[in-house]
């Protein structure tokens, strides 16, 4: 592979050395230091793949074009040109016989399209995330313009988001948005010689539709943007011939109860006459973050679009305070009651409850049979069909080496354990820092998956193990976790963030799905509206997720919408049951007697299992 400057020159008529050199390569794979861990994305022109640098462990995109030869793109010298902490930067570049293929900075976060998506389906974008992903979508933009280079196609697709590293400025990791895919991009200074489509007519500005575009369509396109993310919905939709009409002439709705402030910014992003516009970049981000400053954005409705298309959340309640609680809980499982720090795992055997000392199956008669003995508190993962389980002592005298045991089970009448082999996990982060376990998992049944986090740090790492210990490799991810659990699709972890030190820090908990194949988390702030307290736990079930706080359990379905919630004082572990039942360990009285009335606010030291009818709290969106 040899390296030659791009032979079009940086389209600012100055000779220099790029900052990305082009490769040309005759392979079909150029990059062959980097394993392909799966297809992120794809468009009509272009397929974006997750890939791992094979010995640093880095995780990078892969973006492979696929141009006619008479198509002549400006991306890779666009791409030359542009490296922002706001932009998808490249760091190789190599020519292929069918296009070229792009090394980029790989946002794990995905698009801002599948976050609008997901957090809308719940309950919308908090004011302060989407305040900043703007800003930020408005600073890359203002330097792209600088660079004097027009994107040509902003849209959420291409607006890729990531957990930014904490600065010293600011300890706290945040999803930052990132603006990428430059295959429409061109250089002021020269024509477009690239495809001669639009882009999206649902964000193209009027003049676009007539072949123009300018600074002034990027903003448009950012307008539009922004008017989604404030309101909760676009300006126009339908056809591409009913929003060029729409685009051009038709006037931009605004509800009733949008403040004047902010329809003026709107209106000025979205005026039909390019002149009329904001004159830069520059000018748009400074007037958007007078709205952030003045308060005017976070005190406003200012989606009262998507409210008044969406119903509300249902919000159905079993609540002890006012029923007796033996009308719906079962009567205690175990004769004795537990420490309440324990795990409640789901197989096709049962379900599975790990004490501190033993472990037990909950067998078809609802009676508690031990599987196997502990000696001490441990992390315990079991593979997915029930072959296997993996056990860690919580307090290991080395913490840079967790020794533990492999135990394989036996599953002929009665779940018990059959052979034991003695297991080291010598993780590269367990040498280097010490990092606390979040959750150990098994993620099928050669693989194992350690969660690890550093609080202070606001960092997170997933360890990937074989069951025999060999390291396979690590992800990073800048977000401190506090709990972890396998979700109900395959490769996918489900984990709740853990609550920042700083004030009010409960109004900031996120759920994420973290997808294993290919690398990708999806995040959700969750509504204290529905929360009393800060997580402390979460269960996985076939139609969604149970949040436990301090009051009971908030019920989310896939999609992170609340579905109702169950005021039950002292959960601290949940888990599926067949037939719409759950297995719940709640804390309680000394005397183990369930009474009819709420449980003590202050939990004790001891828990007892209860198997609970979820069908009698009439969630009927999930049965």
């Amino acid at each position: 592979m040899t390296s030659e400057l791009p032979e079009n020159g940086s389209g600012n008529g100055q000779v220099e050395f790029p900052r990305v050199k082009l490769v040309r390569s005759d392979r079909a794979m150029p990059f062959s230091d980097y394993r392909m861990m799966g297809l992120v994305g794809q468009g009509q022109f272009a397929q974006v793949y997750c890939a791992v640098h094979k010995r640093t462990g880095q995780l990078v995109a892969i973006k492979q074009t696929r141009h006619a030869p008479e198509q002549v793109s400006q991306e890779p010298f666009v791409l030359n040109e542009l490296c922002h902490p706001n932009t998808v930067c490249c760091q190789a570049i190599a020519q292929t016989q069918t296009g070229y293929q792009f090394l980029l900075d790989y946002c794990e976060a995905g698009t801002l399209r599948s976050q609008i998506d997901l957090t809308l389906a719940s309950h919308g974008l908090a004011p302060p995330l989407w305040g900043r992903i703007a800003v930020d979508i408005l600073k890359g933009l203002r330097y792209i313009h600088s660079q004097q280079v027009i994107h040509g196609d902003l849209k959420p697709e291409n607006i890729l988001l990531t957990y930014q590293s904490p600065s010293a400025e600011n300890q706290l990791s945040r999803l930052t948005a990132k603006i990428g895919d430059f295959g429409s991009a061109r250089f002021v200074a020269m024509p477009n010689q690239s495809r001669k489509e639009i882009g999206s007519p649902t964000y193209a500005a009027p003049e676009r539709f007539c072949g123009q575009s300018s600074y002034a369509s990027d903003l448009y396109s950012a307008g539009v943007i922004l008017y989604e993310l404030l309101l909760g919905d676009r300006p126009f939709s339908g056809s591409p011939e009913h929003l060029r009409q729409a685009h051009q002439t038709q006037s931009v709705p605004f509800p009733a109860s949008l403040s004047t402030s902010i329809q003026q910014f709107l209106e000025r992003s979205l005026h039909k006459q390019p002149n009329q516009r904001f004159s830069s970049a520059d000018e748009m981000l400074a007037a958007f973050q007078k709205l952030i400053f003045d308060g005017v954005i976070e005190g406003s409705k200012v989606r009262a679009i998507a409210a008044a298309k969406s119903d509300p959340p249902v919000q159905l309640t079993y609540d002890n305070r006012s029923k007796p609680t033996d009308e719906l809980l079962s009567k205690p499982i175990n004769k004795q009651p537990f420490d309440k720090n324990y795990q409640l795992l789901t197989v096709p055997q049962g379900c599975l409850v790990i004490s501190d000392n033993a472990i037990y199956r909950l067998d078809e008669r609802e009676i508690l049979e031990p599987v196997t003995h502990l000696n001490q508190p441990s992390w315990v993962a079991i593979s997915p069909d029930g072959s296997w389980l993996t056990v860690i002592p919580k307090l290991s005298p080395q913490p840079a080496q967790c020794k533990g045991q492999l135990i394989a089970l036996r599953n002929s009448g009665k779940l018990k354990a059959e052979h034991r082999r003695a297991v080291a996990f010598k993780g590269k982060l367990l040498r280097s820092i010490q990092a606390d376990i979040v959750q150990l998992l098994a993620i099928d049944r050669r693989y194992l998956v350690s969660v690890l986090t550093s609080p202070g740090a606001n960092q997170s790492w997933l360890e990937c193990f074989t069951r025999k210990g060999k390291l396979i490799g690590n992800l990073p991810l800048n977000v401190s976790l506090s709990y972890a659990a396998l979700s109900a699709d395959p490769y996918q972890i489900v984990a709740l963030s853990a609550p920042s030190l700083a004030e009010n820090a409960f109004e900031s908990v996120e759920l994420l799905l973290i997808s294993l194949r290919p690398f990708q988390v999806r995040s959700v702030v969750l509504s204290m509206e529905n929360l009393c307290s800060s997580p402390r736990g979460i269960g996985v079930f076939s139609w969604g997720y149970a949040v436990i706080d301090d009051g009971g359990c908030l019920f989310l379905d896939r999609l992170a919408r609340s579905v109702g919630r169950l005021n039950l004082m002292g959960v601290s572990a949940i888990a599926p049951l067949p037939d719409g039942r759950a297995l719940v360990a709640i804390a309680t009285p000394q005397t183990v007697q369930l009474q009819k009335k709420s449980l003590e606010k202050n939990f004790p030291s001891e828990s007892s299992l209860f198997v609970i009818d979820l069908k009698s709290l009439d969630l009927d969106l999930i049965f």
